[in-house]
This record gives structure tokens, sequence and C-alpha cells, in this order.
């Protein structure tokens, strides 16, 4: 019989952190290769799957940060040549075989799909491998109420409404791995709308679910705390030539000033066989939403809590999963 060992250990951790330095780059000159896939396992959740016989374009463009805040799409892939027909049991694999320069500084990718004559609509948005193709699978035609961009725009260096307000979005640098301790956890709250019928039970019905992430993260380093708690910390070279740091913290104030989503990368342990999956997360709130203890004591590590919620208040993504998986066997 297969072997089916158990496997062990913590994710681990890392900041999708705004790099100035650099952009998100354009797929315009990128060949998106669309072939009629039947996946080997396939467990649907979606209500609105493709229909066979079908004929479909794709469009792919990679997400960076809008300098204005919140996400971006750089240019995205030409306009496809015929369009992709599929047979019963069979959905649209999507690959770049070459990746054009700077693609590790991408977020992700946005994935979109058209049918017929309406504007491509925005159904994932996929992980970008660091190294080698991009490959995913569209499966859904989406959500009713995500939103769809005109051919024009999408293929466009000029900024849109939807798109953002830059079409050279800033790219990401991923943080250092967090070290923590105690494990990391991943809540996933539901909220359901009841239904009570006069000739029947009442019951609920799941209308929408989020992922928040907690752990705690072993530290006691000025920098750590200042992000953790919502202050400001900076370090500087003053002119006498004295390195300098400081920190602001405790505003007494009734304030929100949330600045968009954080994009948070995740490194599973790797599973028995060997296989290794990232996650990708687009809806979380980089702020942390956990009351932080100072704990100083002789026999025990300092170390700071974090609850990073879901929350998607970025509007490129309305009715788009913001939590996305993937493994590529390496």
């Amino acid at each position: 019989m297969p072997l089916k060992a158990p496997s062990f250990g913590v994710s681990k951790f890392q900041f999708g952190l705004i790099d100035k330095a650099s952009t998100a780059p354009a797929l315009n000159a990128s060949t998106v290769v669309l072939s009629p896939i039947a996946p080997t396992v396939f467990r649907k959740y979606t209500s609105r799957p493709l229909i066979p016989a079908g004929d479909y374009n794709v469009y792919v463009a990679y997400v960076g940060y809008d300098p204005a805040g919140g996400y971006a799409i750089a240019r995205s892939s030409a306009t496809p040549g015929s369009p992709v027909t599929l047979n019963s049991g069979e959905y649209i694999g999507v690959r770049i075989a070459t990746q054009p320069s700077g693609f590790a500084k991408a977020l992700g990718a946005a994935v979109l799909i058209q049918d017929a004559s309406e504007d491509p609509k925005i159904v994932d948005v996929a992980y970008v491998p660091m190294t080698g193709a991009f490959s995913w699978m569209l499966t859904s035609m989406g959500s009713p109420g995500a939103n769809r961009i005109s051919v024009a725009e999408l293929t466009s260096i000029n900024a849109g409404e939807i798109s953002g307000s830059s079409r050279t979005p800033y790219g990401v640098e991923w943080s250092k791995i967090l070290k923590t301790t105690g494990g990391m956890r991943f809540r996933h709250p539901v909220e359901s709308t009841e239904v009570d019928p006069d000739d029947g039970s009442k019951y609920s019905i799941p209308v929408a679910r989020k992922t928040n992430v907690e752990f705690s993260q072993l530290t006691s380093a000025l920098a750590d705390l200042g992000q953790a708690t919502g202050g400001e910390y900076v370090k500087f070279t003053d002119a006498g030539s004295n390195v300098i740091e400081q920190y602001s913290g405790d505003i007494n104030d009734i304030v929100s000033a949330l600045s968009g989503n954080t994009a948070m990368k995740v490194l599973r342990p790797v599973q028995a066989g060997g296989r290794i999956y990232y996650r990708l997360m687009f809806g979380n709130l980089g702020s942390n939403n956990s009351d932080v203890v100072e704990d100083e004591q002789k026999l025990k590590a300092s170390q700071i809590d974090w609850v990073l919620e879901g929350a998607n208040i970025d509007t490129l993504f309305d009715g788009v999963p913001t939590t996305v998986f993937f493994s590529n066997g390496t």
C-alpha cells in the first residue's frame, strides 16, 4: 500500500515589502500558451465552472504595489491568437515558458478570462515561481462581482481606474524569514446568513471566509517592536557620524490609516515525499491586531505576538480569491 506519512514542522513567514527601486515588469512581449488539460485530481468548489465547448481567451498581468497605495497591475500579455476550446472534463492550462527580466519582483500574477465579446475578468491571482516557467490552471469563470478590464486598458501603458495609478507598479522585496516560537496558526473564520423557512428548520449558509494569521516572533529588536505596535522606527547616521536609532509610539488618538493590504508569503513545512508548497496571501492587513506585551524575564526569550487579520480592502481583487497555494515540486 502507498505510504501516507505525516508531515511535521512549522511554516516560514515573510512580509512583502515595497521596493521602490524596482518594478513589476510588463508581459506585452511574452508569449502565453493556452492548452486544454484534464486535471488528474479536481475537487470543485465553484458554482461557475468553465463550460465545455466554450471558447476562451486568457490574459496575464504581473501584480505590484501601486505608488498611490494598494495593488496595481503592469501591462498585460498581448491579445491571444485563437481562443482555446474545451471538451468535457478539460480546463485551461496557462503557461509562460520564458518570463521577462525582473519577474521575481512581481508579487504575483493576475489571470483574466475573456468569454465571447465581453471584457476580460480577473479570476485568479496566481503564484509566480522564482525560477522557471509560469504555469497555472483556470477552472472557473470567477465571481460575478470580480472586476472586468477592457483589452485596451490591459495592454496599454496608461493608468486606469481598475488597473492602477501606474502601469509600472513598485516591485516587492521579501523580508527576512521571521524567527517564530510556539508555531503558526491560520484561522479561517466564517460569516453566515441565517435562513428561517416557515415550513422547516432554520439553517445557515456560509457567505464569506477569510484567513487570519497568528504567530509569535522571537525578537527584541526595536525595529520589530515598532512594526508590530504601529510606531515609527528610524535608523540613520547623523552629521557627527553617530548611528542613531529612534522609535515613536503610543499615539493616543482615534485614528485609522490603512494604506492597503500587505502581501505575505509562507513556505509550508516540506511534505511527506519531499513536496514543497508556497502559500501567497494578498488579502491581509499589514497592521498588527494583537495586544503586544513586552515580557522581559531572566529565563524567557523576548517575543512579540502578531495577529494579521484577513480583510481584503483592495478593489483590484474584489470577488477574487486572495489566498493561493502553489507547488511545482521544488
